[in-house]
C-alpha cells in the first residue's frame, strides 16, 4: 500500500504533464489546423466544392468534411504555389494526384529543388529540417518583406504529423533527397541521397493522411470535391506560365478570368446560370481583381492572399470592396438622386481577388481571414476610373436600380392615399359626390391646366352634373417623376394631392380591380397646344412609372378634345360652325376648299389659344357631347419603351434620333374622327414629339443670328417700335407680347430683355439693348437686377448697325393665326452667336458656345471676303482681365488674376469667367469654417474684384504660398473654370439641328447665308432704285407736260384720263415699292396743284439724279464689297 506522500506525488504527476510539440499538436489540433471533427455543412454554412457533373464550382450544403483535413492539404499545395511566385525557381508545372486505391495524395512541382545540403549548425539535411522538424522556416526574419504563405515554422510539418506516411522526394543540382516518415512523424527512415541525377529539378510530397484522426476511413467524394476545388484555385493563384494538372489531366484554366467563370455553370442552360460579364483587371504586379453581380443578391467573394484561400475575407477584401461600394453609391446618387445603404450595395457584388501581401497576418493558423492593416500591405491598389466605369457592363446598375426602387416604395408609401368619401384640406378640389363610394369606379377626375381651364370644366359640368365628375386644377406642369429623386417626389405637393384625391397606393396592382380607388378614370383637360401635349405626357408618365397596370387597362387615362379653330358662316338659323381640333385638319380644310389660299371674308375665324378663350356656353356645348370628344389612350406593345424614351434622362441620345425621325417623317394625330382610341406610342411619336421639337426651337439658338425665339421677338418689336427712346421694361414686355404673340408669361420675357441689356464681365460682348438702370452686375451674375417696373431700356446704338434695316424686307416673317410676327431668323452683318455666345438645353439636345472677340470675328470675315480662309479664333470676353488658355481643340480654361504679396497673403484681382463675386465670397466663408484659411479682406466693387486672402500657418495653405506652382494655387483657391465647345448643337439656316465641330464650321455656315443675303439685298435695292427712278421719271414728265399744255386733262372723265395716259405711254404704278395696292395712275392724278411748278420739277430731278447716282454706284459694287463696307462702318463707329 503506497504511502500518503507517494499517492499525492502520483496525483501531481497526472495533473502536471510535459508534452513534446508533436504530442501537443496531436492533442490540441484545433489550434494548428482547425477542427478535426467531421461535420456536415449546414445550409447557412454551405461550402464551395467542385462539381464534376456541372463542371463548375458551386456552393453546397450537407457536405461532410473535416476543416483540419482540408488544411493539411492546403499547407502542401500552398508550398508549391509559394515556390512558383518567384520566377527564378522556374516552376512551369504543378501536379496534384489523388490515389483512391492507396488513399495517398501527391503534390509535385518542377521548380528548383530544395538544396540537398547539411545545415552547418544543426547537422541535418535541409529537406529533413523543413519537413521533419517543427519550428523550422525561412520566414522568421520580419525585416524581410516576403509575399509567401507560411511564417510560423509549422506548415508542412503539420501535414506530416497528421499522416500515417509522409514522403519527400526532391532533386536539386543533380542530387536527390528522399525520406519517409511514419506514425505521425514519430518514426522515419534514414535520408537517402542519390548523386549525379540526370534530369530537371523537382519536389514531390506524397502523404497518406491519418484518416481516423479526422473521423474518416478514406478519400470520399465529399472531401475530394473540396480538395479539387482547391486545385482549381491553384490555376487562379499561379502565373500564366504555370500549368496545373489534376490526376494527370492538364486543367484548361490559366487566368483569374478563366477561373472565375467556374462559379457560373456552363452546363446549366437557364438564364440565371448564364456566365455574367466579369470585369477583371490587374493593378501592379501584386493585385488582380474581378467584379460581377452576385448571383444570390448577397455579398460574395473569392479571395486569395499569397495563394492562400481566405473564405472569411479580411482587410484585403474590405479594402477593395469599400472603393467599389463608395464609387457605386456616388454614381447612384447622380442617377437616382438617392443615398443607398452600404450594405445594400455590397450585397449586389461578387468579388474575385488575388493579391500578394508582405508578411501577412491571419486570424488563426487556418488563415481563413487576413488581419494585416492596409498600411502594412506593402503596396496600394487604387482602382482606376476606367475599371470602375466598366462595372456598368456587369449589369450592376440594374440591380441597384431595383434596390433603389424598393427603398423608394417604402418612402413613397408615406404619400399613399386612401379610399374615403370625404376629403378635406384640398381647397381647389371640386370632388365628385360619388367619389370614394361603392360607385367610385364610375367617377372621372378631370385634371385641368390651371384655374381658367377648371372654370371651363365647371361650366361644362353644369350639363352632366357633379355626381360622377370631379375637377382639380394643376398649377402648371407636373414633375417628371421618372427623373426625380424620391425626396423631391415626396415633397411635391401636387403629386401628394393627386395621390390623396385618387387614393393611389404604391406598388399596388390595379390590372384586375380598381375598386380601392376614389375615381375610376382620369380625364386630362389642357390647351390644344404643344405645352398641353407635354402635360398629358407628364401625367401618363407619372401614372405609368408608379402604376403601369393602370395604363395597360386601356380605359383609365383619356383627354378631352377641344377645338383650336372655329370657322363660322351665316347668321341666325342659317349659321354653320366648323370645329377643328388640330392645325393639320384646319390646313387640310383650307386646301380642299380654297386651294390653301385666303379664306373668304364671309367666314368668321376664331383661334383658341387656350381654354380661357372659350365662353361658358361653348364649354356646355362641348360637354353635351362629352363621349364624342373623348381621346382614350390605350396600351400597345411599345408603350413601356416609348414612355421611357420620352422621359428617362438616360435616353437623351436616343431622343435625338426620335426627334430627327419626326422631322424627317412629319405626322400628327388625326382628330377628324372623334372619339379616338390612341395607342400611347402614337401619342408619344406624333403628339408629344411636337413639344420636344418646339422645346428645342425655343431653347437652342440659330447659327445665323445666335438668337432664340424670345430674343428675336424682342428685337422685332423694338425695331417695329423704333425704340430709340427709353421705355420701362415692364411696359416694353407688354408691347412685345402683343406684337409677337408671346405665350409664356411676361416674367420670362422681362428676364430675357434684362439679359439682352447686361454688359458686365461674363455677360454680353455687345448688348443689343441699353441698360438704363440697375440691370445686374458681376456681383451675382445679374441676379441683382432691379424690378422691371423701375428700369428702362432702348435699342443700343450698335444694334441697327449689326441688324441692318436694309435686310428687313428680305426676311421670312412667321405667321401666328394670320398675324405676322418676328422673322424665322435675322441675318446680322457678323455672327452674333460668336459675339455673345449662347447656352441652352432642349429635349435631347443642348448647346454651349462661349463669347469671342468682335475684332477677331471681323478680321476673319475680312480675310474670307478678300479671298482668304477662315482661321481659328479663341474665346474672349469684354472687360475680362484674366487669361484664357487652350487645353485641346475645343476645350479651354479661364484663369483669374492673383499675386502672392506676402508669405501668407494672396491678392486676387480677377475671378475666372462665370464665377461671380458673391459666389466666391461664399466659397471663402466655407474655407474659413473648414479651418483652411485664416480670413480674407473684400475690396471688390460692382465692376472690379479684389480679395486679400490670409492663409493659416502650418497647413496646406501656409507660408509655403511662394513655393507653390500656379496650378496648385489655382486648384486650391478655385481660380480657374472650364470653357467647353464640345456640345455645339444649333439650328442651321434650314431650321435643322446640326452639330458644329468648331468655330470655323460656324463661320462657314454663317458666311454662306450672309453673303447670299448681300446678293439679295443688292438685287432688292437695285429694283427699289429702278422703281423710284421710274416713279420720279413719270411724275416729272407728267408735271412738265401739264405745264407745257401737252397734256390736257382738265374736265375730262376719269376713264378718259386713263385712256389718254395709256396712249402717251405712262406707267401704271403702285404708290409704294412692293405695295400690294393695284397699279394705276392715281399717283399722278393725285398730285396737288401746287406741285405744278418749275421748282417742284427741279426738286424731283435732283432726287432722280441722286438715286441714279446711288443706283450706278451699287450696280458697280459687289456683294462682298457691300459687306466689307458695313463691317468698316461698324468698326469705325464703335471700335476705334
Amino acid at each position: 500500500m503506497p504511502s500518503p506522500s507517494s499517492s499525492h506525488t502520483l496525483k501531481l504527476a497526472k495533473r502536471y504533464q510535459k508534452l513534446t510539440h508533436r504530442e501537443q499538436i496531436l492533442l490540441r489540433p484545433d489550434t494548428y489546423i482547425g477542427s478535426v471533427q467531421r461535420n456536415s455543412a449546414s445550409t447557412d454554412s454551405a461550402v464551395w466544392v467542385y462539381s464534376e457533373s456541372k463542371m463548375c464550382i458551386i456552393q453546397k450544403s450537407g457536405v461532410k468534411y473535416s476543416p483540419g483535413f482540408v488544411q493539411i492539404f492546403e499547407e502542401i499545395l500552398v508550398n508549391a504555389l509559394d515556390h512558383q511566385t518567384d520566377p527564378k525557381h522556374n516552376v512551369t508545372q504543378i501536379k496534384v494526384d489523388f490515389d483512391l486505391e492507396t488513399n495517398q495524395i501527391s503534390v509535385w512541382n518542377n521548380g528548383s529543388g530544395i538544396p540537398v545540403l547539411t545545415h552547418p549548425e544543426h547537422k541535418l539535411y535541409i529537406p529533413d529540417m523543413i519537413f521533419g522538424h517543427l519550428l523550422t522556416s525561412t520566414n522568421y526574419d520580419d525585416t524581410q518583406k516576403r509575399v509567401t504563405g507560411g511564417r510560423n515554422g509549422f506548415g508542412a510539418k503539420l501535414t506530416n504529423i497528421f499522416s500515417k506516411k509522409f514522403r519527400v522526394d526532391t532533386v536539386c543540382a543533380g542530387k536527390k533527397f528522399s525520406k519517409e516518415w511514419t506514425n505521425n512523424m514519430l518514426e522515419s527512415t534514414d535520408a537517402k541521397i542519390t548523386e549525379n541525377i540526370k534530369g530537371a529539378d523537382y519536389t514531390r510530397i506524397i502523404y497518406e493522411p491519418d484518416f481516423e484522426r479526422f473521423g474518416m476511413k478514406s478519400l470520399d467524394s465529399d472531401v475530394l470535391s473540396i480538395l479539387k476545388k482547391r486545385v482549381m484555385d491553384a490555376t487562379a493563384c499561379s502565373s500564366k506560365r504555370v500549368s496545373v494538372y489534376l490526376n494527370g489531366e492538364r486543367l484548361a484554366m490559366k487566368t483569374l478570368k478563366d477561373y472565375s467563370s467556374l462559379y457560373f455553370s456552363k452546363k446549366d442552360s437557364s438564364a440565371s446560370a448564364a456566365v455574367p460579364v466579369i470585369i477583371i483587371d490587374s493593378f501592379g504586379e501584386r493585385w488582380e481583381i474581378g467584379v460581377t453581380v452576385s448571383p444570390k443578391e448577397e455579398f460574395m467573394h473569392v479571395s486569395f492572399v499569397n495563394s492562400i484561400d481566405t473564405p472569411e475575407g479580411g482587410t484585403h477584401v474590405d479594402y477593395i470592396t469599400d472603393q467599389i461600394v463608395k464609387y457605386l453609391q456616388a454614381q447612384m446618387k447622380k442617377r437616382v438622386k438617392q443615398d443607398l445603404k452600404t450594405r445594400s450595395v455590397k450585397d449586389q457584388l461578387c468579388i474575385f481577388l488575388k493579391c500578394h501581401i508582405e508578411n501577412p497576418s491571419f486570424s488563426s493558423q487556418t488563415k481563413e481571414r487576413l488581419t494585416t492593416k492596409v498600411s502594412e500591405f506593402g503596396t496600394q491598389c487604387k482602382l482606376t476610373d476606367k475599371f470602375l466605369k466598366s462595372l456598368a457592363r456587369t449589369g450592376i446598375y440594374d440591380r441597384l436600380d431595383q434596390i433603389a426602387n424598393i427603398q423608394n416604395m417604402k418612402t413613397l408609401s408615406k404619400t399613399d392615399g386612401k379610399k374615403r368619401t370625404q376629403l378635406t384640406g384640398i381647397p381647389k378640389l371640386c370632388d365628385a359626390n360619388k367619389a370614394g363610394t361603392a360607385e367610385s369606379y364610375k367617377c372621372t377626375l378631370i385634371l385641368t391646366e390651371g384655374d381658367s381651364a377648371k372654370t371651363f370644366a365647371i361650366s361644362g359640368l353644369g350639363v352632366v352634373g357633379r355626381n360622377y365628375w370631379g375637377v382639380f386644377p394643376l398649377k402648371g406642369k407636373l414633375m417628371n417623376t421618372r427623373d426625380a429623386s424620391v425626396a423631391d417626389i415626396t415633397k411635391n405637393e401636387e403629386i401628394n394631392t393627386i395621390n390623396k384625391i385618387m387614393g393611389f397606393q404604391q406598388s399596388k396592382d390595379y390590372s384586375q380591380n380598381i375598386s380601392t380607388l376614389r375615381y375610376g378614370k382620369i380625364m386630362i383637360l389642357t390647351d390644344a397646344d404643344v405645352d398641353g401635349s407635354h402635360i398629358k405626357g407628364l401625367l401618363m408618365n407619372y401614372i405609368h412609372y408608379f402604376w403601369p397596370s393602370l395604363i395597360k387597362r386601356g380605359d383609365f387615362v383619356c383627354s378631352l378634345a377641344t377645338p383650336i379653330v372655329k370657322v363660322s358662316s351665316g347668321r341666325g338659323h342659317n349659321s354653320n360652325t366648323l370645329n377643328f381640333y388640330s392645325t393639320r385638319s384646319f390646313e387640310d380644310w383650307k386646301e380642299s376648299e380654297f386651294g390653301g389660299g385666303q379664306i373668304p371674308k364671309k367666314y368668321s375665324i376664331k383661334y383658341y389659344k387656350g381654354l380661357g378663350t372659350s365662353t361658358a356656353n361653348e364649354a356646355k356645348e362641348i360637354f353635351k357631347d362629352l363621349a364624342k370628344k373623348n381621346v382614350n389612350y390605350v396600351p400597345d406593345p411599345d408603350t413601356d419603351d416609348s414612355l421611357v424614351l420620352a422621359f428617362d434622362k438616360r435616353h437623351a441620345d436616343n431622343r435625338k434620333d426620335w426627334i430627327q425621325h419626326a422631322l424627317s417623317n412629319p405626322s400628327d394625330l388625326d382628330y377628324k374622327k372623334l372619339p379616338l382610341n390612341v395607342p400611347v406610342t402614337d401619342f408619344i411619336n406624333k403628339d408629344l414629339v411636337q413639344f420636344s421639337i418646339y422645346d428645342n426651337k425655343r431653347s437652342i439658338a440659330s447659327v445665323v443670328n445666335g438668337l432664340k425665339p424670345s430674343q428675336r421677338k424682342i428685337l422685332y418689336a423694338t425695331f417695329k417700335k423704333n425704340l430709340t427712346k427709353e421705355t420701362k421694361v415692364a411696359q416694353l414686355s407688354g408691347y412685345i407680347s402683343e406684337q409677337t404673340s408671346y405665350h409664356h408669361g411676361e416674367k420670362s420675357l422681362q428676364d430675357t430683355i434684362i439679359k439682352m441689356a447686361q454688359d458686365f464681365v461674363g455677360s454680353n460682348n455687345i448688348n443689343f439693348l441699353s441698360p438704363n438702370g440697375q440691370f445686374g452686375t458681376r456681383l451675382t451674375g445679374g441676379d441683382d437686377a432691379a424690378s422691371p417696373r423701375y428700369i428702362f431700356t432702348e435699342l443700343a446704338p450698335e444694334t441697327r448697325y449689326i441688324f441692318h434695316p436694309d435686310d428687313d424686307d428680305l426676311l421670312e416673317y412667321l405667321n401666328d393665326d394670320g398675324f405676322s410676327i418676328e422673322p424665322e431668323y435675322y441675318v446680322p452683318i457678323l455672327p452674333t452667336l460668336l459675339v455673345n455666345g449662347s447656352k441652352g438645353v432642349g429635349t435631347g439636345y443642348s448647346c454651349d458656345v462661349p463669347n469671342f472677340s468682335v475684332i477677331d470675328i471681323i478680321n476673319n470675315l475680312r480675310a474670307k471676303l478678300n479671298g482668304g480662309e477662315f482661321s481659328e479664333i479663341h474665346p474672349e470676353y469684354e472687360k475680362f482681365r484674366g487669361t484664357i488658355t487652350r487645353d485641346s481643340k475645343n476645350k479651354y480654361h479661364s484663369h483669374g488674376l492673383y499675386r502672392v504679396i506676402d508669405t501668407n497673403k494672396l491678392e486676387i484681382t480677377e475671378l475666372p469667367l462665370k464665377v461671380w463675386t458673391q459666389s466666391y465670397k461664399n466659397f471663402l466663408e466655407k474655407q474659413i469654417e473648414a479651418n483652411k484659411i485664416a480670413g480674407y479682406e473684400d475690396h471688390s466693387s460692382e465692376e472690379r474684384v479684389k480679395f486679400i486672402i490670409k492663409t493659416k500657418g502650418g497647413g496646406s495653405t501656409s507660408s509655403l504660398l511662394h513655393k507653390m506652382s500656379s496650378e496648385q494655387i489655382e486648384k486650391l483657391f478655385k481660380l480657374s473654370s472650364a470653357i467647353n465647345m464640345t456640345n455645339m448643337y444649333l439650328f442651321d439656316a434650314d431650321g435643322k439641328i446640326k452639330r458644329y465641330r468648331d468655330v470655323v464650321h460656324i463661320l462657314e455656315d454663317f458666311y454662306k447665308v450672309r453673303l447670299e443675303f448681300y446678293h439679295k439685298r443688292r438685287t432688292h435695292i437695285l429694283n427699289k432704285f429702278k422703281y423710284s427712278l421710274k416713279f420720279l421719271k413719270n411724275k416729272i414728265r407728267f408735271i412738265q407736260e401739264i405745264m407745257d399744255d401737252k397734256l390736257v386733262i382738265y374736265r375730262l372723265a376719269h376713264s378718259k384720263v386713263v385712256e389718254l395716259l395709256d396712249s402717251r405711254g405712262y406707267d401704271k404704278m403702285a404708290p409704294e415699292w412692293k405695295s400690294e395696292a393695284k397699279r394705276s395712275y392715281e399717283y399722278l392724278m393725285n398730285i396737288r396743284m401746287t406741285a405744278f411748278t418749275k421748282e417742284r420739277i427741279d426738286e424731283l430731278a435732283k432726287r432722280y439724279n441722286s438715286i441714279e447716282t446711288e443706283y450706278n454706284k451699287l450696280k458697280n459694287t459687289t456683294p462682298e464689297q457691300m459687306w466689307l463696307s458695313d463691317l468698316g462702318t461698324f468698326e469705325e463707329d464703335f471700335y476705334e
